[in-house]
C-alpha cells in the first residue's frame, strides 16, 4: 500500500521544485526586464493555483486507492500531504503580504542604478561628443581642401543616457566603399568606477576591417587599435593624458589618413 501512496507525495515535491524554478524566473523578470508586471503576476498566480490543485488531487487519490482509511501508512501519507500544503500556503501568504515591499525594493534599486548611469553619462558624454565633433570637423576640412564631398557626414548628437543601447549607430562614409560606425560601449549593471568606452568600427566594402576604442579613466585615455587589413598608424599612442586634446586630434587625423590611403591603394 505504501507503494501506491509514495508516488503522490513525490509528484507534489516535484511540482513544488518546478514551481520554485518558475518563481525564480518570475523574480528575474521583475528585476531585470521590462515585461508587463500584471502579466508576470498572473503567471505566478497560475503556478500557485496549479500546485494547490495538485496537492488536492494527490489527497483525493490517496483516499481513493486506500481500502482502509485508518491504515497507518495512509495516515502517514495524508499527514505529509497536509504538512506540504500548510507550509506552501504559509509561504504563499507571506509572499503576497510582502510583495508590495519587495516591489518597492526592486524599484528603489532601479532608480539607484539609473542615477549612476546618468551621473556617468553627464561626466563622459561631453568628452565623447567633442571627439565626434572633432572627427566631423576634420572630415569637413578634408572635403573643403580637396573640393569634394568624399567624406559624407551628418550631425551626430549622442543620447543623454549612454547606457541605453542605440537603435541605430551614427556613421560617416568615405565615398561608397568605407564606413565608420560610432558606438558607446557601457556595461550594465552600471558601476560608478566603470567608465564607458568610445568605439569606432571600420567597414570597407561591406566587410568589418577593424576598430579603435578609446577608454577614459580618471586622467588618462587608453587607446586600443585593432586592424585586420589596414596598416596601423605608428603615430597613434596607446595612452594620452585626458587634457591632451591636440594629441587626440592628431590621432583622429591619422585614422582618417589611414582610411583614405587604404581606399586609394585599392
Amino acid at each position: 500500500m505504501t507503494r501506491n501512496m509514495n508516488p503522490y507525495i513525490l509528484v507534489i515535491i516535484g511540482l513544488l521544485l518546478i514551481f520554485a524554478g518558475s518563481f525564480l524566473c518570475y523574480l528575474g523578470q521583475r528585476k531585470h526586464s521590462a515585461l508587463d508586471t500584471k502579466n508576470s503576476e498572473e503567471i505566478l498566480n497560475t503556478k500557485v493555483t496549479s500546485v494547490l490543485k495538485a496537492i488536492h488531487d494527490a489527497r483525493s487519490n490517496v483516499r481513493e486507492t486506500t481500502e482502509h482509511p485508518d491504515n497507518v501508512s495512509n495516515k502517514t501519507a495524508m499527514d505529509k500531504i497536509d504538512a506540504i500544503e500548510q507550509d506552501f500556503r504559509q509561504w504563499a501568504a507571506s509572499f503576497i503580504a510582502s510583495r508590495s515591499s519587495k516591489k518597492l525594493g526592486f524599484d528603489k534599486q532601479k532608480i539607484e542604478l539609473l542615477d549612476v548611469e546618468l551621473r556617468n553619462s553627464r561626466k563622459w558624454r561631453p568628452l565623447f561628443q567633442k571627439w565626434i565633433n572633432t572627427i566631423l570637423a576634420l572630415a569637413e576640412a578634408y572635403n573643403s581642401t580637396s573640393k569634394t564631398n568624399f567624406i559624407s557626414t551628418q550631425k551626430i548628437t549622442l543620447q543623454e543616457n549612454l547606457y541605453i543601447r542605440m537603435n541605430s549607430h551614427p556613421t560617416i562614409s568615405f565615398g561608397d566603399k568605407a564606413t565608420w560606425l560610432f558606438d558607446i560601449v557601457a556595461r550594465k549593471p552600471v558601476s560608478i568606477d566603470e567608465t564607458p568606452t568610445f568605439v569606432i568600427a571600420f567597414n570597407q566594402e561591406g566587410k568589418y576591417t577593424g576598430e579603435v576604442s578609446l577608454k577614459p579613466n580618471k586622467n588618462e585615455i587608453f587607446v586600443n587599435l585593432s586592424l585586420l587589413e589596414m596598416p596601423k598608424p605608428t603615430s597613434i599612442r596607446k595612452n594620452y593624458n585626458i587634457s591632451d586634446e591636440s594629441g587626440i586630434t592628431e590621432a583622429f587625423k591619422a585614422l582618417i589618413e589611414m582610411q583614405i590611403l587604404a581606399l586609394y591603394e585599392k
